[in-house]
């Protein structure tokens, strides 16, 4: 009992520190790069202007990039590593949420706020409970294959839904704010 409520402490502080390393990379050192990664990139933005995206190549670079962390974390759970790769897989997620927020902050100024919490919709909500419900798991020490199914499966609806319906949301997004280049 002790040793998982000071886990849920370490992984708070870790959460908090991957935001504001996060934010205070694309501040400082990453500012002058980060309009060219990500959805501010010119060449993302052609393509959402031309509708001209794959959606299956898309759907298959997601779920390399959204679903190999989970799956390496399950494997890890059935070793020694597995605090220290729960806490470095979930600073990566979180600093890289703090590089997006800064991003939209600096380049969109106050718009930056609306596209920042719109843009993570639909697969946002997905992927927040999907996470949570593995972190959860790894926090309790569940080994069983059969419950890793439920957060993974909102992990590949995440995935579907960033791959089919978030180019549309975002190119809607892009047009209402007059982001789009």
């Amino acid at each position: 009992m002790k040793k998982t409520v000071f886990l849920k402490n370490q992984l708070f502080i870790v959460l908090a520190a991957g935001i504001v390393a996060g934010t205070l990379f694309a501040n400082f050192p990453g500012r002058a790069y980060i309009g060219q990664v990500g959805i501010f990139s010119s060449s993302y933005q052609d393509h959402l202007t031309s509708g001209s995206w794959d959606s299956w190549n898309l759907f298959l670079y997601l779920c390399a990039q959204r679903l190999i962390p989970p799956v390496a974390l399950f494997f890890l759970s059935f070793t020694r590593w597995r605090n220290p790769a729960l806490c470095l897989c979930c600073f990566w997620c979180f600093f890289s949420l703090g590089i997006f927020w800064a991003s939209c902050i600096v380049l969109c100024g106050i718009k930056g706020i609306l596209l920042f919490m719109f843009s993570l919709l639909p697969h946002g909500f997905l992927y927040g409970w999907g996470g949570l419900q593995l972190g959860k798991l790894f926090l309790r020490r569940v080994r069983g294959v059969s419950y890793f199914v439920q957060p993974m499966a909102l992990l590949v609806l995440g995935v579907v839904s960033e791959a089919w319906v978030h180019p549309y949301i975002l190119r809607f997004l892009f047009q209402i704010f007059n982001i789009l280049r």
